[in-house]
């Protein structure tokens, strides 16, 4: 049973199309797929057993804007070492001003390029991470990078809906001698 009314076995959604039962668990809609920037508009009413809809109250209505747009990619990536540090910084251009954009899913592999699923470091960074902000530096070493290792950085946008970018990528050599 659903929800915390041990009376309720399932809920619907009324919309223009008619009555489509929901899973609140999975938040999934039936048939309903809207396109990218469609509005959505249903109520909810809960079912018991025998199949009894609740009546709506008013201004039950709720209103959901359906948003598939990933936001741009992080352009401007710039990986460079710290001179007469053993760290790197990771640079990109401004993005804030993407009004959706929440974050950023930062990937950082040694020798082999960077993926959500292949990666040494991950980290999700604030929106407004993007200014040279120094990572990974600890004692004389990269995290076990050694001199000449390839750093490869993978950059993801991702919004308050999301959804991610496409990736942002860079590499450099890792050198202890700058």
């Amino acid at each position: 049973m659903p929800g915390t009314n041990p009376a309720v076995d399932h809920y619907q959604t009324i919309t223009g199309t008619g009555a489509k039962d929901i899973d609140l668990t999975a938040l999934t809609n039936g048939a309903i797929v809207p396109a990218n920037g469609d509005s959505l508009f249903f109520t909810v009413v809960a079912v018991d057993a025998a199949n009894n809809a609740s009546t709506p109250a008013l201004n039950d209505e709720t209103s959901i804007v359906w948003d598939k747009a990933a936001p741009a990619t992080p352009t401007g990536i710039l990986l460079t070492d710290n001179l007469g540090a053993p760290t790197m910084h990771i640079l990109w251009d401004n993005q804030s001003s993407d009004p959706d954009l929440k974050r950023f899913d930062f990937y950082v592999n040694f020798n082999a390029p960077a993926t959500p699923t292949q990666h040494t470091y991950y980290q999700e960074v604030s929106k407004t991470f993007y200014n040279g902000t120094m990572f990974i530096g600890v004692g004389n070493d990269l995290e076990g990078v050694q001199n000449g290792n390839e750093v490869y950085v993978s950059v993801y946008a991702v919004d308050k809906y999301g959804n991610t970018s496409p990736a942002a990528e860079a590499h450099a050599t890792y050198s202890l001698s700058n």
